[in-house]
């Protein structure tokens, strides 16, 4: 075969109808967003680097020439984050504001209402030794009974969440909680009674004449005080907490919710300084107990207990 001589190129500059051919040389790189860049070329794990260094031919030498890689975490691919340092404080709008929530739930009155509640309830115990007493009583158990049935129903939603039968429920909760309650109290009543006792004591020693009824009405408001205050008294404020956080949430209500309530510990103590106990249902209360010669001599045994001459 002879050769044949190399066929000459068109010259582009020459025919008018063949079209110019771009000029060759480097081009422009794209600017690619930084979130959605894509991988450079050769950027793998460390790993991926010393095998394909290990294996040899023109993947590892491009590996050592090129020297370790760095990790692909995929930093390029991710939108970027700004974490804070360890032990900084919240932003003042991400985490301060549940707090803010949280303790604009809570009333600054709060306890002082509670106290001031109790307080009423143990004026209308002297007030009216008996029926003053079984009521505030009644109430302290029921407010216990209400603060165990509402734990109860706060337990369950955060298991399941709220369901239409939770009303129904905390019928059949309350019922047994209340229960639960009077075992309690009566529990606690060896206790309340040495603390009436004591109260009654004090009053036959520092009141001179016709001490009894005085006894009665103040060893009644330090039994309701032991109820209302003492050991394994919380479960009961707590229920008048939660519905005092509710009622005097702004300080205008608080104001008005703290003078009814001061109000009425005032009428009681006034009602108590000026007229003697109430002894109602049963007024033959203090005659009935000066029939016993104990109750009759109890000053003149208190006071010679303590070691002075009876008056």
């Amino acid at each position: 075969m002879t050769d044949r001589p190399p066929t000459a190129l068109a010259d582009p500059a020459k025919e008018g109808t063949a079209a110019a051919v771009p000029a060759a040389g480097p081009k422009a790189p794209v600017a690619w967003p930084p979130s959605t860049r894509p991988l450079a070329a050769g950027a793998r794990n460390a790993a991926n680097s010393a095998a394909a260094g290990s294996a040899g031919g023109y993947g590892g030498a491009a590996a050592r020439q090129a020297g370790p890689q760095p990790v692909n975490n995929f930093s390029d691919m991710l939108p970027p984050v700004r974490y804070a340092p360890p032990g900084a404080a919240p932003p003042a709008g991400q985490a301060a504001a549940p707090a803010t929530q949280g303790a604009a739930a809570r009333s600054p009155a709060g306890p002082l209402l509670v106290a001031a509640s109790i307080a009423a309830l143990i004026g209308i115990s002297v007030v009216l030794p008996i029926a003053g007493t079984v009521a505030a009583l009644i109430v302290l158990m029921a407010l216990r009974a209400a603060g165990q049935t509402a734990e109860s129903l706060t337990r369950r939603h955060s298991r399941r969440g709220a369901r239409a039968s939770d009303p129904v429920l905390s019928a059949l909760v309350f019922p047994l909680a209340c229960a639960w309650s009077v075992v309690r109290t009566v529990l606690l009543a060896p206790a309340a009674l040495v603390a009436a006792v004591v109260a009654a004591a004090i009053t036959i020693i520092a009141v001179p004449h016709h001490p009894l009824p005085l006894a009665v009405a103040y060893g009644a408001g330090v039994l309701v005080a032991f109820y209302g205050i003492g050991p394994g008294s919380g479960s009961s404020r707590q229920p008048l907490r939660k519905f005092f956080d509710w009622v005097a949430d702004t300080p205008g209500r608080a104001t008005v919710a703290f003078i009814a309530v001061a109000a009425v510990v005032i009428t009681f103590v006034v009602i108590a300084n000026s007229h003697p106990p109430f002894f109602w249902p049963s007024g033959n209360l203090i005659r009935w107990l000066q029939h016993f010669q104990v109750m009759r001599d109890a000053r003149g045994h208190l006071l010679r207990l303590i070691g002075r001459q009876g008056g």
